[in-house]
Parts: structure tokens; C-alpha cells; sequence
């Protein structure tokens, strides 16, 4: 209940609220309003009819109407504004509330949003530097490198952040380009350097190597001339024998002052040939030493129809039998013989196709005297021995050495009348000394035209070494055996 006053008069009204609400326009009810007592008012000399009116307060409000009685129509206007104006308020207060959660709600997944780009710029920021800083560091370091993502793409991206992300990758880019410039400088500088030392280096290195190859050349000269002092120093005397173990020493190489050794097992039949005093006898002294002193020779038959004194000393050996009568050579060569079939017999009973066991010598000196016993039978019995002889010796020349078996054969002139063909033929070993005849030194080596001293004119203990089946050729200086004596000789 509401009152309202004006002047002396006093107006109650009643209202009430809306009890439900209908469909459509809501419906406001009532109590009818007493009727107010007419009253007039004015000044006094004006008098005027009364008119009712009724105060309304509507419940909620705070605005009171005065309306004039009898307009009810008006009353209803009002309520429906006043419901309106509620709902609208009611409304708006709801939808307000909803809206606000949904803003707010959109404000925090605005805010999560930007946090998230935020947090992603900032890494792709410190990505971009990291990158960068890698690619540097590569650089500095002298090492080709390159970004590692394509960035441009990236920064391209269509957002707000993308001018602030090509900014950096402008600026990165420039500062990657500026350290490969750098880097590139540095490398042209350090391939200079590394050129120039290497320049330095191969210009030390050759000049080491010629100071190397200098001094060496030095040292060869040195020891060339040295050699050759001591080459010069030891032809120029008489060179004492200095055996090998396994090997007989034929002389000393003129070129080179070296002593020449072959393996006793490769010893072929050797003819021996050279003028009276060129020093035939001091070369078979220096190689009977060496036979005798052997322990792979296990007999040695010397042959000397000069009466048997330049072998006289070989006697006390055991191995040694010295024969100077003809008739004692006949026995001997057919004890040769005897051996022969004995050792071939052996080889073929046991299946050995060369003899590798200790060796017989047979040594002749003179050969050309037993040729002159055979030439000169004059009897049919001498002429018989005779016969028989030369062919065992040419049978030993040609079957004796795979039996080991070696002939050695002494002679002033190989020709064919100081010995038979098919016993020279067989002897491919040649020893020229001094020749008398250029034929006869052409009879012993091949290609005189080749060889550094002519035949004839070798000074004496100077000699070719030729060797027929391997087409080798040595000039030699023979050496001296114990206990043989110059002057005596020569």
C-alpha cells in the first residue's frame, strides 16, 4: 500500500502484480480503485468541476502514476510497459550473464590463442637464431653449411607476425652471408697459404732430394774412385787366392776387381788354352788348390805327360792320383769309364736324373800329347788302345758331367789336330789366355769384334772366361795359389 498527497487530499491506490503469464500479451489485474471525492482547487474567484483521478505505485517501481479516472485503458498500457520493461530487463540481465561467460570464455581462449602464438613466434624466433648461430659457427670454423629449414617459406606465412619474421630472416640471412663471404676469404686466403707452403715445401723437398742425390753422387764418386784405387792397386800385383765355400774362385774381374766364383755343382767341361808363358799353369795351380781342398770332389785324376812334376805336390792327398805314363792313362780312362756305367746304373736304379753327390775331376794338362799317342799307333795293337782311348774320352765328354764327372783339358792350341773335334766340341767351357792367332782365339770365344781386349794381345795371368751355354763372357785376372812360386813360372 502506497500513498500519495496533494494539498489536503489524500489518495490511496492499490496494485497488484502480475499473477501468471499467459500466452501472448500478460494480463494485469486489479482491485477497483475507491473513488476519490471530487475536489476543486484554483483561486477563489474561479470555481471548476471536479475530476476523480487514481495514483498508482506499480509494484517494483519506483515511479507512481496519476492517471485520470475512468481511463482504464490506460492502466493496462502501463502494466504491459511495466511488464515489458521487466522482461526486457530479466532478458537483458540473462542474456548479459550468458553473453558475458561467452565473451569471457572467448577472451580466455583469445588469450590462450595469443599465449600460444606468442610462445611459438618466440620459438620460431629462437629457432631461426639457433640455426643461424649453427650455420656461423660452420662458417667460422671453414666449413661449407647452409639453414638447415626453408625459412623464407615460414616467414612467409600470412599473420601478423610474418613482417617481424622476415625481418629476422633478412637479418640472419644478411650475417650468414656476410660470414661465408668471410669464410670463402678466409678459404681463398688459406688455399694461398696452403699453396705457397706447398710451393715452399716441394722447393725444399727438391732441393733435399738433389742435396741427397748430390752427396750420394758424391759418395758413389768417392767410393767409384775408391774402388777403383783399389782396383787399379790390386791388378797391378800378383792377387793371392781367397777360395769360396761351395765354389771355385777363377780369378778377379778386370772390370770391377771382384773376385768371380762358380758353384762347383754348375761346373761344365772346361778347355783351357794359351800361349807357352801367358800363365796356363798358374790358372790350373789356382784351380787344383781349390779341387783338392774340397769336400764335395771325391776323386782327382791328373793327367801331365810332361813327366808328372807340375802336379807332384797334389800327391799326398788322397783323392789325388797323378798319372805321367801313357800306359796308366789308357787304365785310367777306362776305370773313368767303369765308373761312368756304375753311376749310371745307379742313377737309374734309384731314379735320379742328375748326379747331385760328391764329383770326380779328370784334369789333363797337354791334352795335345795324348792325341799325339793316338795319332801315332802305328801297330795293330797300339792302334786298337788307341782307337778305344779316343772314343772313351769323347764318351766322357759327352755323358761324363750328368754322371759327375768333369774333364778338364790343357793345351797351347786348340786346333783339331792337337784334339779331336768331338771331344772340343763337348768342352763348353773355354778359358782363352794370350792366343798366338786371332783364328785360334775365334776356335775358343765367340765375337772377338765385342770383346774390350783383343785375345792376342792379353797380357800374361789375364784371360776370357766364356761360358758356351749361357753365352756369358768374363775377362779375368788369375790368382795365386799357395806355394806357387813367380818366378819359377814365368
Amino acid at each position: 500500500m502506497s500513498a500519495f498527497s496533494r494539498g489536503e487530499q489524500v489518495y490511496d491506490s492499490r496494485i497488484y502484480d502480475v499473477a501468471r503469464w499467459g500466452f501472448g500479451v500478460p494480463t494485469v489485474y486489479w482491485d477497483p480503485p475507491p473513488r476519490p471525492a471530487e475536489f476543486a482547487f484554483g483561486p477563489e474567484p474561479f470555481e471548476m468541476w471536479g475530476v476523480p483521478f487514481e495514483y498508482y505505485i506499480p509494484k517494483g517501481s519506483r515511479q507512481a502514476y496519476l492517471v485520470r479516472s475512468g481511463h482504464s485503458e490506460v492502466y493496462a498500457d502501463f502494466a504491459m510497459k511495466l511488464m515489458l520493461g521487466r522482461f526486457a530487463r530479466e532478458a537483458t540481465r540473462t542474456f548479459a550473464v550468458k553473453a558475458y561467460a561467452g565473451v569471457t570464455e572467448h577472451e580466455r581462449k583469445q588469450t590462450i590463442l595469443r599465449e600460444a602464438a606468442t610462445l611459438a613466434e618466440t620459438k620460431w624466433f629462437g629457432d631461426l637464431e639457433a640455426d643461424k648461430e649453427r650455420v656461423l659457427r660452420e662458417l667460422r670454423a671453414g666449413r661449407e653449411a647452409k639453414l638447415s629449414r626453408d625459412w623464407a617459406k615460414e616467414a612467409s606465412q600470412p599473420d601478423a607476425d610474418a613482417a617481424k619474421r622476415k625481418e629476422a630472416l633478412t637479418t640472419a640471412e644478411r650475417e650468414i652471408g656476410q660470414a661465408d663471404k668471410s669464410r670463402l676469404q678466409a678459404l681463398r686466403k688459406a688455399e694461398q697459404e696452403i699453396a705457397a707452403a706447398q710451393q715452399a715445401r716441394e722447393k725444399a723437398a727438391r732441393e733435399a732430394q738433389w742435396a741427397i742425390e748430390s752427396a750420394a753422387r758424391d759418395r758413389e764418386s768417392q767410393a767409384r774412385e775408391a774402388a777403383e784405387q783399389a782396383r787399379v792397386l790390386k791388378l797391378s800385383r800378383p792377387i793371392p787366392l781367397a777360395p769360396q765355400p761351395g765354389g771355385i774362385v777363377f780369378g778377379t774381374r778386370i772390370k770391377d776387381g771382384v773376385d768371380f766364383v762358380v758353384p762347383l755343382a754348375h761346373l761344365q767341361h772346361i778347355l783351357l788354352s794359351g800361349v807357352s808363358g801367358a800363365g796356363k799353369t798358374v790358372l790350373l795351380h789356382a784351380l787344383l788348390h781349390q779341387l783338392v781342398q774340397s769336400d764335395q770332389v771325391e776323386r782327382l785324376v791328373l793327367i801331365d805327360l810332361k813327366g808328372g812334376v807340375s802336379f807332384n805336390r797334389y800327391r799326398i792327398s788322397p783323392k789325388v792320383e797323378v798319372i805321367y805314363e801313357m800306359a796308366d792313362v789308357i787304365r785310367v780312362i777306362d776305370q773313368v769309364m767303369a765308373l761312368m756305367v756304375q753311376r749310371q746304373n745307379y742313377m737309374r736304379e734309384n731314379g735320379i736324373e742328375f748326379w747331385r753327390q760328391r764329383r770326380t775331376f779328370l784334369v789333363i794338362d797337354e791334352y795335345a800329347e795324348i792325341q799325339t799317342e793316338i795319332d801315332a799307333a802305328d801297330t795293330k795293337e797300339a792302334k786298337a788302345e788307341a782307337r778305344r782311348l779316343a772314343a772313351n774320352l769323347a764318351s766322357i765328354s759327352r755323358r761324363a758331367r750328368a754322371l759327375g764327372i768333369v774333364m778338364v783339358c790343357a793345351l797351347q792350341r786348340p786346333t783339331t789336330d792337337a784334339m779331336d773335334a768331338a771331344v772340343r766340341n763337348n768342352l763348353s767351357c773355354r778359358i782363352c789366355l794370350r792366343a798366338a792367332t786371332s783364328q785360334l782365339a775365334a776356335s775358343m770365344l765367340d765375337d772377338l769384334e765385342r770383346l774390350p781386349v783383343r785375345p792376342t794381345e792379353l797380357p800374361t795371368g789375364e784371360f776370357y772366361y766364356y761360358d758356351a751355354s749361357r753365352g756369358l763372357t768374363r775377362l779375368l785376372k788369375a790368382q795365386i795359389a799357395p806355394g806357387v812360386d813367380l818366378a819359377d813360372l814365368f
